[in-house]
């Protein structure tokens, strides 16, 4: 599953890339509701509603408010929230249109970054870290989650890291939105993998146990 997702994200950016060259526009490809911006925010999008079923079918299981990683759950929902508006806000852009405001409307310029915009995005950003830091004991329990979602995270720096510092018009800058799908895909394949575990583990105690021929509830 893990290698299918990253797969498709792979050719879909050597797809775009291939279109770039032959077209040099960005803007059909990479541009606004384009392909692979709607691929990111689909990643995202999914990724959310994952978080959601992860939270419900965990306090579907028996006792789970007395196991160790309950507190854990409620990472799930949170940042599940967190992803739907970052996929709806990415989509449409809302955070571009509040730094064209900012910028234009409000004559308000942010030192250091690129675009006024990024104070909105590291804003998100600084919010999605503290999340990850209050649940982080929590998160590394999980062998088979947390690498990837720690990798997607890495991908997501590198991204806004490109974004917010690298010259325009640069080689830097084609980093910014192939680390971002990327990025996108391993924290989408994380949610996948979670949502699998807790679906397995709510099926084997809802299967009957043959106890004496006849079938009994656990």
């Amino acid at each position: 599953m893990v290698r299918t997702i990253l797969a498709l994200d792979v050719l879909a950016l050597i797809a775009a890339g291939i279109v770039y060259g032959l077209t040099t526009n960005l803007a059909v490809t990479f541009g606004e509701f384009g392909p692979i911006q709607t691929l990111k925010a689909g990643h995202l999008l999914v990724s959310g509603v994952c978080g959601y079923l992860i939270y419900t079918r965990f306090w579907r299981l028996p006792h789970a408010g007395q196991r160790v990683d309950a507190h854990g759950s409620f990472y799930w929902i949170l940042s599940g929230a967190g992803l739907v508006w970052l996929s709806i806000d990415d989509y449409v852009q809302i955070h571009e249109r509040l730094g064209d405001v900012l910028e234009e409307d409000l004559g308000i310029t942010i030192p250091l970054l690129n675009n006024p915009d990024d104070i909105i995005v590291l804003g998100y950003a600084i919010v999605a870290l503290i999340v990850v830091a209050i649940f982080f004991g929590q998160l590394r329990r999980s062998r088979a989650v947390f690498p990837l979602l720690a990798t997607g995270l890495g991908f997501l720096v590198v991204s806004l890291a490109v974004d917010f510092f690298a010259p325009h018009g640069t080689a830097l800058t084609g980093l910014e939105e192939p680390t971002n799908v990327v990025g996108a895909g391993f924290i989408l394949s994380a949610y996948l993998v979670k949502l699998r575990e807790v679906s397995s583990e709510l099926q084997e105690v809802a299967q009957p146990i043959e106890t004496g021929g006849l079938p009994s509830a656990p």
